[in-house]
């Protein structure tokens, strides 16, 4: 084959009879006839400038979203609640189904964090009631608690101050959860391996529409399809009905 010379950027080379000439569009871009042979890269820069602008203009559509969502909280139907006291972790170590949450437990590292922010009872409502000598139990701040380790926590202090299976079935009705009553787990005869055993239940439940009020999710706005159709808070009960264990659960589609 003849040799070809690239003379310059944008200079075509020796043309060779019958063969398609070699032109150097670009110091990057390489073109035999009308056929691309090298991308360019400062178009694949452009095409990832543009998709980064289309992504942050997602982000901050959400973002709108989001921060409408999450002004409609749950309203407090009553104006407070009786309590027993105010429980913290001294008074009342959290339990998770009836076993101390401590370093030796399985999921320690699930809920460390959440113990180590709600320390105590007052933590977990809004900022008006954490400096309160008398705090509203029923303001608890779901803005900063969430869901998961922290809602159960959270559940657990606020469960243990009110003490009692009735008070705590209004809590839940006063933030609008649909309450299924005390149900005993195991049969009447059934006798309880330890004092902190699990023998009642007692939930609450919210409707998908509740539970996106709470905790928004950019892909269900942006689809409009929720794998979640229903979100509900575990109350359990020992025998002498002590609460020894609360937990958030999810129903999925």
């Amino acid at each position: 084959m003849a040799r070809q010379e690239i003379l310059a950027v944008g200079v075509k080379e020796n043309e060779v009879e019958g063969k398609e000439s070699l032109t150097i569009q670009s110091r990057y871009s390489v073109y035999c006839g009308n056929r691309k042979v090298v991308g360019d890269p400062k178009l694949r820069k452009v095409k990832r400038i543009l998709f980064l602008a289309v992504v942050v203009a997602t982000a901050l559509a959400g973002l709108r979203w989001y921060d409408r969502t999450r002004i409609e909280l749950p309203k407090v139907a009553g104006l407070s609640i009786e309590y027993d006291h105010l429980a913290n972790q001294e008074t009342d170590p959290f339990l998770f189904s009836g076993k101390l949450m401590d370093e030796n437990h399985p999921r320690w590292r699930q809920y460390r964090r959440a113990l180590r922010i709600y320390p105590d009872v007052r933590d977990c409502l809004v900022e008006k009631e954490r400096e309160s000598e008398q705090p509203n139990l029923l303001k608890i701040d779901w803005r900063r608690v969430g869901g998961g380790a922290s809602l159960g926590v959270c559940g657990f202090r606020i469960a243990r101050s009110l003490k009692d299976v009735e008070r705590i079935r209004q809590w839940l009705v006063n933030q609008q959860f649909r309450v299924v009553g005390l149900s005993r787990v195991f049969s009447e005869g059934y006798t309880p391996q330890y004092e902190t055993e699990r023998i009642y239940i007692m939930e609450g439940f919210w409707t998908k529409q509740q539970y996106r009020k709470i905790h928004p999710s950019w892909f269900v706005a942006l689809t409009g399809f929720d794998p979640v159709y229903g979100h509900g808070l575990l109350f359990e009960f020992s025998d002498s009905l002590t609460v020894v264990g609360v937990y958030p659960t999810s129903s999925i589609e």
